[in-house]
């Protein structure tokens, strides 16, 4: 089936589905996120279907005719610039020369964003007929692909705005000299004046400068109710966010890690006081190795700031100075 025979149908405004994530930035893997642009991590959910003039149904059409009929609709709306048809690399990367449009036109997948290491990370499942625009600077990856339709593998069109620099490939841990350099390249790049799907008016419009924060890590909205609560399938509705653990898992670590570590530092100042007004020496011990421990948790499982790390060896270091005391 060529791009002739199939039609390319927009889903209007009025009822397409969005998801926008502010991500924040992982220090250690020099990755920076939408900390560099203010600018959110968009998903279109469903903005193109299918459909043969003939049947009226897709009729499971080729990768190749549902590619074409996007790079075809790109290429008329003239914000972005097809380049390619692929799926996505294995293997998390950002881009600092420029924004980056991808339209799903084959297949389904899980992706990551914001670097695995990072707890304000955001894994989600696209599907054909899915837009993603990620700002430059926001680190990608594909986790796997799932199972899908009939006819092929995952694919994308990737797709650049018009008159842009060549992309480039940035990966976690490098930087040094460059990583300012490319933060400050990322900072100039221009946000889009248009829609690239649908010109005039459209989520990237919707888009305003926000300050972003550590604990504000995702930030979802939709264009109308609906009671869905995954991205499982295929459907109407909102979408929530599948981060790590469960929905809510990355944004919660952020929070409850700061909390932690004032507790910690409370003690490491000396905050222990006597023992008759911290109870026996039993007590005081069990307590100590309950923290020590809760901090061993929490920093094995989120490694992403050497800040956090750091004031777990002071605590390490008071806990031994108390026991010399002892």
């Amino acid at each position: 089936m060529t791009r002739s025979e199939l039609l390319l149908n927009l889903t209007p405004l009025s009822t397409l589905q969005t998801e926008k994530h502010l991500i924040p930035p992982h220090p250690p893997s020099n990755l920076p996120n939408s900390a560099a642009t203010n600018k959110p991590l968009l998903f279109y959910r469903q903005a193109f279907t299918f459909t043969s003039p003939t049947n009226n149904n897709n009729n499971n059409p080729s990768k190749a005719s549902t590619a074409e009929a996007i790079e075809h609709h790109l290429r008329k709306t003239n914000i972005v610039a097809p380049q390619w048809r692929y799926g996505m690399y294995p293997t998390s990367h950002f881009h600092s020369t420029t924004h980056e449009v991808l339209c799903v036109s084959s297949g389904r997948a899980r992706l990551l964003f914001g670097g695995e290491e990072n707890p304000g990370r955001v894994e989600v499942v696209v599907q054909t007929g899915d837009v993603i625009v990620i700002p430059a600077g926001v680190a990608h990856r594909l986790l796997r692909e799932e199972e899908g339709e009939e006819g092929g593998g995952f694919e994308m069109v990737g797709s650049y705005p018009v008159g842009a620099e060549q992309w480039d490939m940035c990966y976690p841990g490098e930087g040094g000299e460059e990583e300012e350099e490319r933060v400050g390249r990322i900072k100039a790049l221009e946000w889009f004046g248009r829609d690239p799907v649908y010109g005039e008016t459209g989520p990237v419009l919707e888009v305003t400068r926000t300050k972003l924060s550590v604990q504000q890590c995702v930030i979802t909205t939709t264009s109308s109710s609906s009671s869905s609560t995954s991205r499982s399938g295929r459907g109407s509705g909102s979408r929530s966010v599948l981060s790590p653990g469960s929905g809510t898992h990355a944004a919660t670590a952020i929070l409850t890690i700061p909390v932690v570590i004032a507790a910690v530092l409370a003690l490491a100042d000396g905050g222990g006081g006597s023992d008759e007004e911290n109870g026996p020496k039993e007590e005081e011990e069990v307590e100590e190795v309950e923290e020590e421990e809760e901090v061993e948790r929490l920093t094995d499982r989120d490694r992403w700031s050497p800040t956090a790390l750091g004031r777990r060896n002071v605590f390490r270091k008071e806990v031994e100075r108390q026991a010399r005391l002892g």
